[in-house]
């Protein structure tokens, strides 16, 4: 997985990409595999985690938490479509 340091140095276009592929490859999961879907929510968390923690996002505060909330509902099963969320990126 990738670093904080190594992820500050992605521009924040970049960072939305990764994190919207690892959405999107949980969407393509999300009714084949459950093991392949949960791997990739964490690859999304973990990714929106480091961007909580960039400087760059400190003009949008609210958009990392608000993601991280989103993501973990359907990590836990209260929410099915994560597709929804790739197109709101």
């Amino acid at each position: 997985m990738i670093t904080l340091d190594r992820w500050k140095t992605i521009p924040l276009r970049e960072q939305l990409l990764h994190i919207g592929a690892a959405i999107l490859r949980a969407a393509e999961m999300e009714t084949k595999s459950r093991e392949h879907f949960l791997a990739s929510l964490e690859e999304a968390i973990h990714l929106a985690t480091l961007s909580r923690q960039d400087s760059q996002w400190q003009q949008y505060p609210d958009a990392m938490p608000h993601l991280l909330s989103r993501l973990n509902e359907y990590k836990q099963g209260k929410a099915t479509g994560v597709a929804v969320l790739w197109q709101a990126l």
